[in-house]
C-alpha cells in the first residue's frame, strides 16, 4: 500500500519506471549495503533527480514496510 501510494506514480506499479523515471531493480534480500543504500534514497532522495526525500512524509515504520515490500517483491 506504501509503494501504491509514494512510489508507483513514478515507478509504476510493478516497478517498470514511468517516462523518464527508470525501474526499480530486484533487490535481493540480506544485501545489507544494498538495503542501507535504499533507505538513504528513500529518505534523502538523490540530488539531481527527480526522486524527493520522503523523510518528511514517512515515518520510521512505513520506511521499514517499504523497505521490506521493494526487497521482498518477486520477480515473477
Amino acid at each position: 500500500r506504501i509503494y501504491r501510494l509514494y512510489c508507483a506514480a513514478c515507478h509504476g506499479p510493478d516497478r517498470q519506471g514511468i517516462g523518464d523515471t527508470p525501474p526499480l531493480p530486484r533487490l535481493a534480500p540480506g544485501n545489507l549495503t544494498a538495503i542501507h543504500s535504499s533507505l538513504s534514497v528513500i529518505t534523502h532522495g538523490r540530488p539531481g533527480t527527480a526522486m524527493p526525500g520522503w523523510r518528511h512524509v514517512l515515518d520510521d515504520d512505513q520506511l521499514y514496510v517499504l523497505l521490506a515490500y521493494l526487497y521482498g517483491t518477486p520477480d515473477s
